[in-house]
Order: C-alpha cells, then sequence, then structure tokens
C-alpha cells in the first residue's frame, strides 16, 4: 500500500450535544480543535438551495486526508482551514475499500454558509 504526503493541516473541533437546556433543547458544544494532517483542500461545487428572501453565499470545500486521521469525523464537527471556520455536511466519505487493496483515504464534505 502507498503512503500519500500529508502536506496541509486543518483543524478539527468535534462536535457533541450536552445536558437539556430549559427549553428542552440540546445544547451542543465543540472541543478544542486538534491539528490533523491531510493530503489537500479544495473547492467544492455550490448547491442551489435557497430560502425565499433569503440570498446566501454557500462555500462549500472538500478535504481529503487518510482514513486514519479523517474517518472518525463525525457530521457536525467543525474543521478550521486558513482560518475560516466550515461544518461537516454529512459522515465522511471513506474510499479504502476498493479492489487490489487500493485504499486512498477519506474525504470530508463541508459547508460554511454567509448572509
Amino acid at each position: 500500500m502507498s503512503v500519500y504526503p500529508t502536506p496541509f493541516t486543518v483543524g478539527v473541533s468535534a462536535y457533541t450535544e450536552g445536558a437539556d437546556d430549559a427549553h428542552g433543547n440540546p445544547v451542543v458544544t465543540y472541543a478544542t480543535a486538534v491539528d490533523v494532517a491531510v493530503y489537500a483542500v479544495a473547492p467544492g461545487t455550490p448547491g442551489e438551495d435557497y430560502e425565499v428572501g433569503r440570498n446566501p453565499a454557500t462555500i462549500p470545500l472538500m478535504v481529503y486526508g487518510p482514513t486514519a486521521s479523517l474517518g472518525s469525523v463525525a457530521a457536525r464537527s467543525r474543521v478550521i482551514w486558513q482560518g475560516d471556520t466550515f461544518e461537516v455536511d454529512g459522515a465522511p466519505e471513506v474510499y479504502d475499500y476498493g479492489p487490489f487493496s487500493f485504499a486512498p483515504g477519506t474525504r470530508l464534505r463541508l459547508m460554511r454558509v454567509e448572509g
């Protein structure tokens, strides 16, 4: 199996739900960000989910890295890249189960909405 270089670093802050607040809603907290080495960070393709009367800028980002580093990152966790905070959109996409022992790693789909 090949070992790929991990020249980039992102901060990963785990999402957790705590006890309920006074209204019965879970209190959301994020752990302190941990540095994770990754293969690449690349722009994604923006979606077209719009709400009436709102003009948001949806900024997608993809992070590629080893499954050992990214495979356990949960949806709604936060990733910090170049000073901007993105939220993990869905479960990690693990591509390690292909033929011929080819295990390229995992992709995280990130999203940030402005506006």
